[in-house]
C-alpha cells in the first residue's frame, strides 16, 4: 500500500529544499493535508516564517479549510 503512494520525484524534491520552501509551495497548491504533515515534522524550521506560509495561500482558497492551522503554536 505504501508503494502505491510513494513518488520518488516528489521525495527527492522535498529532500533538496528547505522545509519553509516546501511549505510555501504546498500553500500555493492549497495542499492543506500535506502542509499539516510538514508542520508536524518540521515545525521548528517553519515556525519563524509561519505567517509568511499562511499568507501564501491563494485568495481562492477558502480560509475555513485551513482555519485550524491559524491556532498552531
Amino acid at each position: 500500500m505504501v508503494d502505491e503512494n510513494f513518488d520518488g520525484n516528489v521525495y527527492e524534491k522535498l529532500r533538496l529544499r528547505r522545509p519553509i520552501e516546501s511549505a510555501i509551495e504546498l500553500t500555493h497548491g492549497s495542499d492543506i493535508n500535506a502542509l499539516r504533515i510538514m508542520l508536524t515534522h518540521h515545525w521548528l524550521d517553519i515556525a519563524p516564517d509561519y505567517l509568511e506560509v499562511l499568507s501564501s495561500f491563494p485568495e481562492t482558497t477558502n480560509p475555513y479549510e485551513y482555519r485550524y492551522l491559524v491556532h498552531l503554536n
